[in-house]
């Protein structure tokens, strides 16, 4: 319920309001209607056979990086055999994302939702679920045995070919457009298109996300990429031009300060001052 109305959200938009922790504010996320929105976009991507998953152009400070981390914490903690690849701008902002993200949100998650895992309480490059293995014994046959997942979460390297010949369960993608050295357009379609995909047959979903720079830093590549992931590029077969599917929410729907206490955004100017979600009266959208 949310201002004495029901409201559906995704089982992962459940997810990182209940149990996903921001390391940055050390309190767990208030409801947010475009967040809200985002979840159910990734929701169609992910029932869509057709699609290879999601790209959003996004303002700064936008939601991007937490949700998607969230997505891939959720997903992870329940799935056998999973490979969940991080790539960003530079290996150190893959890194950063996935200690910040990855690694300290699930160590406050309740301990009945974390699965076994092997290594460090605080890992520095992969969080991997698999039980430690067990001694030899006569009821295991006298092999050596590990019970668990086995399903990894780790960080690449920055480079075009980061994950390449893999097939990850969901790979996130973040700032690609802005790895040095790197056309997006040959990033995605050289090295990682074909891997969320097997025959035709999708294999995994991908979420993309990134601002956009100036047109000669970049952007125009990026343009092209976004341009080639919208929905009205499906071809016969139904695939856009790069097999995601693209989105873009406003800005001004997304400013810190200008949600009411209910967590919709405030755009235009209230008729009345309205209490916005920390509690102050504002009375500009």
């Amino acid at each position: 319920m949310c201002d004495g109305k029901v409201m559906y959200i995704t089982g992962y938009n459940y997810f990182f309001l209940q149990h996903y922790k921001l390391s940055d504010f050390r309190r767990y996320p208030d409801f947010r209607e475009p967040q809200r929105d985002y979840f159910l976009w990734i929701e169609a991507c992910i029932a869509d056979n057709r699609c290879l998953g999601s790209l959003y152009l996004k303002n700064r400070r936008s939601f991007f990086s937490v949700c998607s981390a969230s997505i891939v914490l959720c997903s992870s903690i329940r799935k056998k055999n999973g490979d969940y690849p991080i790539v960003s701008k530079t290996e150190k902002d893959a890194g950063k994302l996935f200690t910040k993200h990855i690694v300290k949100p699930f160590n406050t998650l309740s301990k009945h939702l974390q699965p076994q895992r092997v290594g460090e309480v605080s890992p520095k490059k992969e969080l991997h679920f698999i039980a430690p293995k067990r001694k030899m014994t006569a009821n295991n046959g006298g092999n050596s045995t590990s019970d668990g997942l086995d399903t990894i979460i780790t960080y690449l390297a920055s480079v075009i070919d980061a994950y390449d010949g893999s097939q990850p369960t969901i790979s996130l993608n973040e700032k690609k457009k802005k790895m040095k050295g790197c056309n997006i357009n040959d990033y995605w379609e050289q090295s990682h298109k074909m891997c969320h995909s097997v025959g035709g047959l999708t294999t995994g979903k991908a979420l993309v996300g990134s601002t956009a720079n100036p047109p000669n830093q970049g952007g125009a590549n990026y343009l092209k990429f976004y341009t080639d992931s919208k929905l009205k590029t499906r071809g016969e077969i139904g695939e856009t031009g790069t097999g995601l599917y693209a989105i873009f929410i406003k800005a001004d729907l997304m400013q810190m300060y200008f949600y009411d206490e209910y967590g919709y955004a405030v755009v235009g100017n209230p008729d009345e001052p309205i209490k916005n979600e920390v509690g102050n009266y504002i009375s500009m959208g």
